[in-house]
């Protein structure tokens, strides 16, 4: 009787550790998003990605800032992505919107403080890298469409100045990312 009550006390352990081992197996690796917002208080947040072939968006997560302007989000996420976080109402032209870059098992703070960014985790080198080329790419953007109708009067070798200037001002930035040892290549 007593090899019984042994050999069903092994079996049932046997089989939990089983159970066990096939439920954690089956979860999916996920990146987690802490927002700080100080202004952002009761407001909808929400996760994701560019869908290419709708035009649109597809929704990973979402939720509702607390009383003092903090979220959190869970994001399945199996290998590197490039998702974007929403805040505000839900309503295209009246949402912030915040570029991110997520890897798995990877934990991510957006403070948002006076309309100033900051990132903090291992991969805050990356996105505040991703805000600086942002902002000099719109500089840019901006410089260009002012010259748009100057451009195509400007001779060959105008052109190639003005383009020239325009990439000088990103390489800088990009050396600093290449550079930065805290990346993997």
């Amino acid at each position: 009787m007593r090899k019984l009550h042994t050999r069903l006390a092994l079996f049932l352990f046997v089989l939990f550790s089983c159970q066990f081992t096939i439920v954690v197996a089956q979860q999916k690796p996920t990146a987690k998003v802490l927002i700080d917002c100080n202004y952002c208080a009761g407001q909808q947040v929400a996760a994701n990605v560019a869908d290419p072939f709708s035009n649109g968006f597809t929704l990973l997560e979402k939720t509702q800032a607390d009383s003092a302007g903090q979220a959190s989000l869970t994001i399945p996420v199996s290998d590197p992505l490039f998702a974007y976080i929403t805040i505000g109402p839900g309503v295209l032209g009246q949402d912030s919107v915040y570029n991110l870059y997520l890897e798995p098992d990877q934990v991510l703070t957006l403070s948002i403080k006076n309309d100033k960014v900051h990132y903090t985790g291992q991969l805050s080198v990356v996105n505040e890298y991703l805000v600086a080329s942002g902002n000099i790419t719109n500089k840019v953007w901006d410089t260009a469409n002012a010259l748009v109708g100057q451009f195509s009067k400007f001779t060959k070798e105008e052109q190639d100045k003005v383009l020239e200037s325009f990439n000088k001002q990103l390489v800088p930035l990009h050396q600093t990312i290449i550079n930065d040892s805290r990346l993997s290549p």
